[in-house]
């Protein structure tokens, strides 16, 4: 696979993640984690560590996006049960085309389907910007359910009215925390 690196043309590789370390992605690993912060006022860290621990211990099941030597986009899954779980993808904002998202994500998926006792792939690929996503497989193959991600300015209450006559009492919104 072929496509422009920023400013000079490069070849680009998918590479299974178990030939790589952590600190082979510190900077791609970072840059994800400014564009969490920045778009989706979400603290990356933890998944961003969790992602370093199991690339140490070459257990983490997916691939690299490879600009030569330098991972550029990664993806992975976590099998569980009978589904298989993606569990991130991301491709640095030089290389982030159609064409490298969607190549990555054939890449996880067909990987994970050949997983023994792998029924259903599921994934909320937060960071994928791609369009047409649903059009790599039949729609009998992959169901796509669009996101809608809410931001509120203002963290308090809300009137019980706002939700409907299901709710029951005033809703309350807080600020994600591990509890």
């Amino acid at each position: 696979m072929a496509a422009a690196r920023a400013g000079q043309p490069g070849k680009l590789e998918i590479l299974d993640l178990r030939h790589f370390r952590s600190a082979d992605f510190a900077s791609l690993l970072e840059e994800e984690g400014r564009i969490w912060a920045e778009r989706l006022c979400w603290d990356f860290t933890a998944s961003a560590d969790i992602v370093r621990r199991y690339l140490d211990q070459r257990a983490l099941n997916g691939y690299a996006l490879v600009d030569g030597s330098t991972p550029v986009g990664y993806g992975y899954y976590v099998p569980d049960e009978h589904k298989a779980l993606i569990g991130d993808l991301f491709v640095s904002a030089p290389y982030r085309t159609q064409e490298t998202e969607h190549t990555l994500l054939r890449h996880v998926i067909e990987t994970a389907q050949h997983v023994p006792g792998v029924r259903r792939i599921e994934g909320q690929l937060m960071m994928v910007e791609s369009p047409g996503v649903a059009a790599l497989y039949p729609p009998s193959e992959l169901a796509v359910f669009e996101r809608n991600f809410m931001l509120v300015e203002s963290i308090g209450r809300l009137p019980r009215e706002a939700f409907g006559a299901a709710a029951r009492g005033d809703v309350v919104f807080e600020r994600w925390s591990e509890k």
